[in-house]
């Protein structure tokens, strides 16, 4: 009896040393929280979460209050609770940090997520994958998209930079198409990529569905800016075109011609987006919002005077754009904007790998469990990626077998 009261004993006193030591934490983090004047709790969590337990803590600070505005804030909250906070704000996984932009709504939230084995030394940097998301614009976010995110960084050995843009309807055209460029510049500021370890030299696009509408316009925008350009670009299906104008696929994917048959993009889903999406229909013209208007408005024939000219971008031939890959399924509404998308970028001089997925549908990489051809899709974006960011790879990472991309001719 002694013997038990005596174990009871051990093991309540543990448990109170425990609850005293989250009490404690949980203090810290509740000063942290309010010595930031107006900011809430779940903004400063966010930009102040890390991966790497060695990472100096006043890096990941200042990088925190660079976006805020108040460096000596930081300073000072740095001094006073530095040891408790670093331990209360890590990431709960471990190969993710969450990070984010305040914008003049809601946060943008950015997650970078990391090859769970490193390879790389402590001062050499991973090649980074800006990641943008699918959902027509209204829907997803990083808990749909974590696996497929986790299995590119560990595949490619980069970080991949996934972020949540603002939401149709709450947030309508141009919100995401703003938040994407904010993302990119923000990868692209030195104090960011220093802190977090990765080379924003060495970067890759990616995007599906309405992340590749968006990582195009992106392309394009950086180009007219004269900025650093990412080695390569993934498109995975693409939405490049969000008017109301018809083509073959929209009309024989629609359900229109068969009804009994279910696709992903009917044209009834594609309204509804588009009303989401867009303020007026004549949004769908404005600058970035459909990528294939743009490129069509570059289009100079003889004799004819092209319409959507007054659409085309601040551009010379050829284009200046990074090396493309893009994924089309057979069976898709946005199926023949995609070529023509990539049929305009060949001819206007960019090197365009498509390959044409037969019996595909969209999204079929989300929702393939990677077998099959969607397996063939991923180790094809793999290979890709492996081969543009190659060539700038730190010397000592022991690199894989060489990669090549299938693809098939553009008609």
């Amino acid at each position: 009896m002694a013997g038990f009261l005596r174990r009871a004993f051990a093991a309540l006193l543990a448990l109170a040393s425990v609850m005293c030591v989250v009490s404690c934490i949980t203090m810290a983090e509740n000063l942290l929280y309010s010595s930031v004047v107006g900011y809430s709790s779940d903004q400063i969590e966010r930009n102040m979460r890390t991966l790497d337990p060695d990472a100096s803590y006043s890096k990941r600070a200042s990088v925190l209050m660079k976006l805020l505005g108040d460096e000596k804030k930081m300073e000072e909250l740095n001094d006073r609770y530095s040891g408790l906070v670093d331990a209360v704000l890590r990431s709960k996984r471990d190969n993710v940090v969450e990070a984010s932009l305040l914008t003049e709504d809601d946060p943008v939230r950015i997650f970078l997520t990391y090859p769970k084995r490193r390879k790389y030394k402590p001062y050499e940097k991973y090649p980074v994958m800006l990641f943008s998301h699918g959902g027509g614009f209204t829907g997803q976010d990083f808990s749909v998209y974590e696996n497929l995110v986790s299995r590119l960084a560990d595949k490619i050995d980069c970080v991949v930079a996934f972020y949540e843009y603002r939401l149709a309807p709450e947030h309508k055209f141009p919100a995401a198409v703003e938040d994407t460029y904010a993302v990119y510049k923000w990868l692209m500021d030195d104090d960011v990529a220093e802190c977090y370890g990765f080379d924003n030299d060495n970067f890759v696009f990616f995007g599906d569905s309405s992340g590749g509408n968006l990582i195009s316009g992106l392309v394009i925008r950086i180009a007219e800016n004269k900025e650093k350009k990412a080695k390569g670009v993934l498109l995975l299906y693409p939405s490049v075109d969000v008017t109301d104008r018809l083509n073959y696929s929209r009309v024989a994917f629609s359900g229109i011609e068969d009804p009994s048959r279910y696709y992903v993009t009917s044209l009834s889903y594609l309204s509804y987006v588009m009303k989401a999406y867009l303020n007026d229909p004549e949004d769908a013209y404005k600058p970035y919002a459909s990528p294939l208007v743009m490129l069509q408005g570059m289009m100079n024939v003889k004799d004819y005077d092209n319409p959507l000219a007054k659409y085309a971008p601040k551009l010379e031939l050829p284009l200046d754009f990074p090396e493309h890959f893009v994924a089309i399924p057979e069976i898709d509404t946005l199926r023949d904007e995609g070529k023509a998308y990539c049929a305009l970028l060949k001819a206007y001089g960019v090197d365009v790998q498509m390959k044409e997925y037969p019996g595909m549908f969209h999204g079929f990489l989300m929702t393939n469990a990677f077998i099959g051809r969607s397996g063939d899709c991923f180790d094809d974006c793999v290979a890709f990626a492996d081969r543009v960011l190659k060539p700038n790879r730190y010397s000592s990472i022991s690199s894989s077998e060489e990669f090549y991309v299938s693809s098939a001719e553009i008609e």
